[in-house]
């Protein structure tokens, strides 16, 4: 993926903020992620959508350098940075695949730091996707002296959730009005998280005002507005059909899953795959797709030099796992899909745990089955509260 199109990926959904981070586990240190500059080694742990990549860009244009992509480094694409320099590597979860415990990736990233010269460097992860004590103490045999500390992103402040919502008139007429039917509908735990919060936004906008009263709900509701929203001459030119936007988000989903279960970025419009891109024109035939031009070409896609990037990591795996609910519920062994998701241990292997938890909340059937592979993942990446009751005591 190129440069432009990463930034274009990153800053999509972007909601501005002034990011704080706490240290350790036990939090008792949290200030500025700006105060931390002089760490020399830290790792930034947050959950999907909490801005990670967008806080990596800020620190990283104050200290005029360029965020590296962890996929560039491990497929050794990457240049090595100036004398000096801090190096801050984005995306540590985004390249974990395959079998084992993750380790490779990492092993990659360790020997470029260590040609480097051991540089003061940042690496951003998941939560979820951290091996805690096991990445900590190899990590630190590549840092300056040997010390790196964890960094936990918080999660926005009510006054920084109002300050949002007061920069955005044309969505949220009234603020105050705004977070009190957010208490009312139980939502205010999630806008703690920016992505999660700009979706709100958007599904509510767009929705006439109408809550959605789950995370499940945040989402569908923003998908669709991203497959509606067209500009004006493509919707005189092409007024959308009954079941088309259905069909629409369908093929968005099966494109998003192909792109997660094969460790790709992008869908390419040319005919030769590549180390991150996957050329659409060649996919199977029996994949069934309706029209995979007009998925790209939606805004559930960002589209730049001919490749198609899902617009957010957590919408993929949102709309990959309805695509693949679906056609599990067609005849689609499970025990297939499962396949090209777990480890040798019968765990999802890290890129795949969030789409593993939106898989249990779509595929019913076979919850149960689901729900014993990963129940942290499924607890930090998916919904919750679609689980019932009994299934929510299990977990």
């Amino acid at each position: 993926m190129t440069k432009k199109s990463q930034t274009t990926h990153r800053t999509a959904l972007r909601v501005s903020r002034s990011a704080t981070a706490r240290r350790g586990e036990d939090g008792i240190e949290t200030k500025a992620l700006s105060d931390w500059r002089t760490l020399d080694a830290y790792v930034l742990l947050g959950d999907p959508g909490a801005g990670k990549s967008w806080c990596f860009e800020d620190e990283s244009a104050a200290c005029h350098v360029t965020t590296i992509s962890a996929r560039d480094i491990v497929d050794r694409v990457a240049r090595a940075p100036g004398q000096d320099q801090i190096v801050f590597i984005d995306g540590l979860d985004e390249v974990r695949a395959g079998a084992g415990d993750g380790k490779a990736p990492l092993g990659a990233i360790r020997e470029w730091l260590a040609q480097a010269g051991n540089p003061r460097f940042r690496l951003s992860c998941r939560e979820a996707d951290w091996l805690g004590e096991s990445d900590l103490r190899a990590l630190e045999r590549v840092a300056p002296g040997q010390r790196v500390e964890v960094l936990h992103l918080e999660p926005l402040s009510r006054a920084e959730v109002m300050t949002l919502l007061h920069a955005r008139p044309n969505e949220v007429s009234d603020a105050d009005a705004f977070w009190h039917q957010a208490e009312q509908h139980g939502l205010i735990p999630l806008f703690g998280n920016p992505l999660l919060l700009d979706l709100t936004i958007k599904a509510v906008a767009s929705g006439g005002g109408a809550w959605p009263s789950t995370r499940q709900g945040i989402y569908e509701a923003a998908c669709r507005q991203l497959a509606i929203d067209r500009n004006i001459e493509h919707r005189a030119a092409k007024p959308l059909k009954s079941g088309e936007v259905d069909r629409l988000l369908n093929d968005a989903g099966l494109l998003c899953a192909v792109l997660l279960l094969s460790n790709k970025l992008s869908c390419s419009q040319g005919m030769d795959d590549s180390a991150d891109s996957l050329a659409w024109a060649a996919l199977p035939e029996p994949l069934p797709l309706h029209d995979a031009r007009a998925a790209l070409a939606s805004k559930v896609f960002t589209t730049v030099a001919g490749r198609s990037t899902p617009r957010h990591r957590s919408i993929a795996e949102y709309l990959a796992a309805k695509a693949l609910a679906k056609l599990i519920h067609q005849g689609l062994p499970l025990a297939r899909v499962l396949a090209l998701m777990q480890g040798f241990d019968g765990k999802p292997v890290e890129p795949m745990r969030g789409l593993l938890a939106w898989l249990v909340v779509h595929h019913r059937a076979d919850r149960a089955r689901l729900l014993q592979l990963d129940p942290l993942g499924i607890v930090l990446n998916g919904d919750v509260a679609a689980l019932g009751r009994s299934e929510r005591i299990d977990l």
